[in-house]
């Protein structure tokens, strides 16, 4: 195939385009980072409450960080603490001054998210607009030049066929959110706690002032594929634009989100690295570039194995998800320098973007290429045996914390997780009471529908999942989902949660 010049400081030189990760340091600030590229000027102001900061959270907790760490919850004896009590007041008709105080502390202390272990910060519930920007990445990771997460998302997101744009879907869901209870005290009360710079940030939110992303090329031979993207797009559009947010509680809503978001961060990511391992592993064998391909795009063998019967032991994950961060990191970095080094004989991925069958032809070209580079093999097999690295753990920590149960049982349970540890050595999969929920709803048809047992396991399936039909059933009965059918093909109907 014919290769277009490249050249060694293009960025866009692999198969995805997806940005390397950190781990995100709550799962609300998934949804926090899509809300800051939708408003107009697309990132925080440099300013909050008049000072110059390195970030801003909810609440600091703990040592709290560093100082120019901005907090943005406001005392109840400041003048933001003070128009909260006054627009509480207002709503409830409370008129008693230590009832109107009590009320304004509890909304307060109600709005904050689930806080890990060791945390400096609180994150706040994204629950509106204004909420959702009351904390930013720098703030909540605690780093200097943290990832951006909205746009791995708006990446996933495109990859997986999703129409528009993510971050967009999230401002047009804010902006058509019923109001609470049908009031819009809850509304009012987040305007009048803020700080000015984040009311006028919110109001462009709102007002979907933001400039269009610019929209990367998508490869051809990932369309209609069932991978992670695919789940991940499908699922946040269903959500995000059906009839979920008018039938369902707010929190509830967010935390849907929310879950979808770390589901499809941490599994995307384990595609990825496994597609690169599969692809370089494949340059060195006499198998056909046809099944090299498939077995890169295929989700046939499965990455996690959920069997709540089997032992402790065999269903662990850790050992395997290390391996695979540094193989398929390793490789990835492999392909990469090959451009860098070959940038005009290396066949280059975003060649083959417009071609069906792009991964075949890119694997025989490759191939053809290491044929005359032979001393180039003997990397192939540096890459699969080599150690851990600074991208591989940051990679491997990604998918970790998007999976693996955050909070703590009876105290701040995580209920969306898909991972837990049990006891120091082993990771397990073991799903969190409403993440089933979760992923078995999102396959209805819309609002109060309904789907079938195989269309559940299909998705789990396109997750890297296997569940036998006896665990999917027995969950789904657990969860009160399932439902009889007379129709002989799958037997059970699952039905929506809402």
């Amino acid at each position: 195939m014919a290769q277009d010049s490249k050249k060694k400081d293009d960025k866009n030189w692999d198969f995805f385009g997806l940005n390397r990760p950190q781990y995100a340091a709550t799962p609300e600030v998934l949804l926090t980072s899509l809300a800051w590229v939708s408003t107009s000027e697309g990132k925080p102001p440099e300013v909050i409450i008049g000072k110059k900061h390195r970030g801003f959270v909810y609440k600091k907790i703990g040592k709290g960080g560093k100082a120019d760490i901005v907090e943005t919850i406001p005392s109840l004896s400041d003048s933001r603490g003070l128009a909260l009590s006054s627009s509480l007041n207002g709503s409830f008709s409370l008129d008693d001054r230590g009832l109107v105080k009590r009320a304004a502390r509890i909304l307060l202390d109600e709005v904050k998210g689930n806080t890990p272990t060791k945390a400096t910060s609180a994150s706040i519930i994204p629950l509106d607009a204004t909420s959702a920007l009351m904390q930013d990445v720098k703030g909540v990771q605690g780093v200097e030049g943290p990832p951006n997460f909205a746009k791995i998302m708006q990446r996933m997101y495109s990859l997986g066929g999703g129409v528009q744009d993510a971050a967009e879907l999230l401002a047009e869901a804010y902006a058509k959110m019923e109001p609470l209870g049908g009031s819009d005290w809850f509304e009012k009360a987040m305007i009048a706690m803020a700080p000015d710079e984040i009311k006028a940030c919110s109001d462009s939110l709102l007002k979907a002032t933001r400039k269009k992303a610019k929209q990367e090329p998508i490869p051809c031979w990932l369309s209609g594929i069932e991978t992670p993207y695919s789940w991940f797009a499908n699922a946040w559009h269903k959500l995000l634009t059906d009839e979920w947010k008018k039938v369902m509680p707010r929190r509830r809503w967010v935390d849907w989100a929310t879950c979808v978001l770390r589901t499809g961060l941490g599994t995307g990511y384990i595609f990825e690295m496994n597609f690169y391992y599969q692809i370089v592993i494949g340059l060195m064998n006499n198998e056909s570039a046809t099944d090299v391909a498939s077995r890169a795009l295929s989700r046939r063998d499965q990455f996690f194995t959920w069997d709540a019967v089997a032992s402790i032991s065999s269903r662990d994950v850790a050992g395997r998800l290390k391996k695979l961060c540094r193989r398929g990191t390793s490789c990835r970095e492999l392909v990469k320098n090959w451009l860098d080094e070959y940038p005009d004989d290396f066949p280059s991925p975003q060649s083959y973007f417009e071609d069906k069958d792009g991964i075949e032809k890119w694997i025989v070209d490759a191939r053809k290429w290491l044929g005359k580079n032979k001393d180039e093999m003997k990397k192939i097999k540096n890459s699969i045996a080599s150690n851990a690295s600074g991208a591989s753990n940051n990679i491997e920590e990604t998918i970790r914390y998007s999976l693996i149960e955050r909070g703590k049982r009876g105290y701040n349970e995580d209920y969306y997780s898909v991972l837990r540890k049990r006891g120091r050595r082993y990771t397990v999969v073991e799903p969190g009471q409403e993440w089933f929920v979760v992923i078995a709803s999102l396959e209805a048809n819309g609002v109060g529908g309904v789907t079938r047992v195989s269309r559940v396991i299909e998705a789990l399936e396109s997750l890297g999942m296997q569940a036998s039909y006896k665990t999917i059933v027995k969950e789904l009965e657990r969860v009160g989902l399932a439902r009889s059918s007379h129709d002989a093909d799958d037997a059970i109907e699952v039905a929506a949660a809402f």
